[in-house]
């Protein structure tokens, strides 16, 4: 039994972790297990018997029936998975632990319309980050991928005389952030309900339903608690700059208290991840020169608190934040702001 679950859980897994449709992959692996397999044992046992009967023979072979059974179940399993090994070789074995738990709800779904949502997200993002409200039903969804961007939130009639101005802004923010290149961006109309803005190339992809965001990405959004504030999947297509796939999540069990921040980072081996981690802690040097001298001491102690933990080619990282910390900071940054607008 437990090899035929394996059997079933490695051909369904690679063709999710290949967005694939999910009752494909559950045909392939039900084929694979236990379709085929019992068929077969069925079929020729029945022949079995009908030949020794005509015959009026021993049978030659000391095989018990389970012991044909087990024989047959491998043949089968060989013929299915022997390609998928052949092309993807170790992707299958991942796409299996990646995927183990592909036929059950995604976390994401526990939001009434999140279904909906989601399938106006572009199909060829990269990333895509959701946020959830305190003791509310909004929630909004911020996609990226190869320069474009989408960003879709409920509407908030305090900000719907101003949008102009906040496209304005973030269009003449948008070359400030690093290492992200993102087109230009422009009002998109969706209803009464959203407020969307995206880059030229996904305002047409935004306006309609479609099959929402590669498999990959809301496997990584699964991975969030569900009472995660928000939670962000990375999967690019090819892994980009040692990164095969990032996860992560901000927890805040009520108002004014400790925020939790946890993330998960799969490098495509373990050099490539301590390549990242260098590279990391020089940027943080350099970023660190750049901060406001004020400022400094409050951002110190709140990177002193992380944790970051390297094993083989995955980097995890837990922060926890008190209220007050990140007051601090925003209330630093407020101040140097305006000191550098005098």
């Amino acid at each position: 039994m437990v090899f035929g679950l394996a059997v079933f859980l490695f051909a369904s897994a690679y063709l999710i972790s290949h967005d694939q449709p999910k009752w494909l992959a559950a045909a392939v692996g039900a084929l694979a297990f236990p379709v085929l397999p019992v068929l077969w044992h069925v079929i020729g046992e029945r022949r079995r018997r009908q030949r020794l009967a005509n015959d009026k023979t021993p049978p030659k072979t000391t095989l018990a029936p389970g012991d044909r059974y087990l024989l047959r179940a491998f043949v089968v399993a060989a013929v299915v998975l022997g390609p998928m090994f052949v092309i993807g070789k170790l992707a299958v074995v991942r796409a299996a632990w990646d995927y183990k738990l592909w036929f059950l709800p995604d976390n994401f779904d526990r939001i009434d319309g999140a279904d909906s949502l989601f399938l106006h997200v572009p199909a060829d993002a990269d990333a895509v980050l959701v946020v959830h409200e305190h003791d509310d039903n909004k929630f909004g969804v911020i996609a990226y991928g190869d320069h474009q961007l989408a960003v879709i939130v409920p509407k908030d009639e305090k900000f719907e005389s101003t949008q102009v101005d906040q496209v304005k802004e973030i269009n003449d923010q948008r070359s400030k952030v690093p290492f992200v290149k993102i087109d230009a961006v422009d009002l998109v109309p969706m209803g009464k309900q959203w407020l969307a803005l995206a880059t030229d190339r996904w305002q047409s992809a935004i306006r309609s339903e479609g099959p929402g965001p590669r498999a990959a990405i809301k496997q990584e959004l699964s991975n969030a608690p569900a009472s995660a504030l928000i939670s962000l999947a990375y999967v690019p297509a090819t892994p980009t700059g040692g990164i095969q796939k990032l996860s992560g999540w901000v927890i805040q069990k009520a108002t004014n208290e400790k925020l939790t921040v946890e993330g998960k980072l799969e490098a495509v081996d373990a050099p490539s991840a301590e390549r990242l981690l260098e590279t990391t802690r020089a940027l943080w040097k350099v970023q660190k020169s750049e901060w406001p001298e004020a400022c400094r001491d409050e951002i110190g102690k709140l990177a002193d608190k992380a944790e970051i933990e390297r094993k083989g080619a995955t980097i995890t990282l837990q922060l926890t934040i008190e209220p007050e910390q990140l007051m601090g900071v925003m209330m630093c940054g407020l101040k140097s702001a305006k000191l550098d607008d005098e």
